[in-house]
């Protein structure tokens, strides 16, 4: 039985296929690495220590240095001639900021459709703070842009945010995106930060959208 093939259009935001062995093995040494960020954040060790694991990780990185990275023009090429492979969705998708189950960047975000609507659910770590105890503003608003994204999966439509406004006031909220409009509710403390009254976005290939926000 001959491999799946798969085209860039057959991606959905924040999907793949089933993960091959290689896949799971890069989201382990991603979220490892979001630990390790976690870890040395603010580090409370003796100054002998920080040399030693500085020198852990130049060695580290000069061992990595041999393999290299799999050439990522080549993956969009296979994905857009529609002859890419589950590994090539995976390398596109788990590396994406913010959603990629392999980024060392990423909680990661997850998202899904949920009948006219799209929902997504994170827990952001120290590395995402902004206030004290608040998750950084800029990080909310690149979270919502990856739920807009997540919204053309309605239309099978590729496009991108046009104008993202945002006068902050310091109201507090989290989003959902629902098909045809949007809709706003109070955010639990966790996962709490400032966001403005209104947000207003608009793309190339969907209709504007306005998030009200109460305090």
């Amino acid at each position: 039985m001959s491999e799946q093939r798969y085209h860039f259009r057959d991606i959905l935001v924040a999907e793949t296929p089933a993960p091959s062995t290689r896949a799971l093995l890069h989201r382990e040494l991603g979220q490892e690495l979001v630990g390790l960020t976690e870890q040395v954040l603010r580090l409370d060790a003796p100054d002998d220590k920080l040399h030693e694991y500085i020198e852990h990780i130049r060695q580290l990185r000069t061992d990595l240095a041999q393999y290299g990275q799999r050439d990522y023009n080549g993956i969009l090429q296979r994905l857009l001639a529609g002859e890419g492979s589950a590994d090539d969705v995976t390398d596109l998708v788990d590396f994406e900021i913010l959603t990629g189950k392999a980024s060392p960047m990423s909680p990661p975000l997850e998202l899904w459709l949920d009948g006219d609507r799209v929902r997504g659910r994170a827990t952001f770590g120290l590395a995402f703070q902004g206030p004290p105890g608040r998750v950084h503003g800029g990080v909310l608003s690149l979270a919502l842009d990856m739920l807009m994204a997540k919204s053309q999966d309605f239309v099978k439509q590729i496009g991108m945010t046009g104008t993202l406004w945002s006068p902050g006031n310091g109201a507090s909220c989290a989003v959902k995106a629902v098909s045809g409009s949007m809709a706003s509710r109070p955010s639990p403390p966790k996962a709490s930060g400032f966001l403005p009254t209104a947000i207003t976005l608009s793309s190339r290939s969907l209709p504007s959208y306005t998030v009200k926000v109460k305090s």
